[in-house]
This record gives C-alpha cells, sequence and structure tokens, in this order.
C-alpha cells in the first residue's frame, strides 16, 4: 500500500491535510456559534476553548463542553471531550483569559 491510500499511517501527509482541514472547519463552527474568549490549539492537538468569568451566573463547565458537544454534533463532526472544568484566579484588570478565570473545554477530533 502506498502512503498516499493508507490514511492510518500517522506520517502520511494526505492524512495530516485531513486533520488540519477538519480542525479548521471546527474552529470556525465553535467560534460562530458559541463565541469562546479564546480558540486556540493545544501541545496534544486538542482544540482548547475558553470563556472568561467575573460572576458565573449559574454557568458551568458541564454547559459549555455539552455545548461543543452538540455544535460538533450537529455539524457531524466526530468528537471527543478529553476534559473541562473551571480555573478560579483573583481578578487581575488587564490579564488574558488564560490568566484570568475561565470555563475551559478541550476537545480532540476524529
Amino acid at each position: 500500500m502506498s502512503t498516499t491510500t493508507n490514511l492510518m499511517n500517522p506520517t502520511n501527509p494526505l492524512r495530516t491535510a485531513v486533520r488540519k482541514s477538519l480542525r479548521r472547519t471546527a474552529k470556525h463552527l465553535l467560534a460562530e456559534q458559541l463565541r469562546p474568549d479564546t480558540l486556540g490549539v493545544n501541545k496534544c492537538g486538542n482544540l482548547l476553548c475558553r470563556w472568561g468569568f467575573f460572576y458565573t451566573h449559574g454557568r458551568t463547565a458541564e454547559k459549555y463542553a455539552q455545548a461543543v458537544s452538540d455544535t460538533l454534533r450537529q455539524s457531524g463532526i466526530g468528537h471527543r471531550i478529553e476534559d473541562s472544568g473551571m480555573v478560579w484566579k483573583p481578578f487581575r484588570g488587564g490579564a488574558s483569559t488564560a490568566q484570568q478565570s475561565h470555563f475551559y473545554v478541550e476537545v480532540s477530533l476524529g
């Protein structure tokens, strides 16, 4: 089997291109529908969404994780929620979302 037809081979450039395209599509979809404060890719290649807060107003990390899962499922994108939670930190004006209190959801695609 050639490397261009074997999509299970992790070194296959076609597989890498497909994964990048899927990640790009998922990022665009989540940014448009859920509007996280930050949306990026961590060292493991998983999407990481963050929503900052000062007061939670009844929101929880589980609700955000469910919203992310529902959004991706409705679009037919295979995924798994790797981690979600809440980080609480004292207020610091001008700090980035990662350095403030925030909810986060980590998602692996495919």
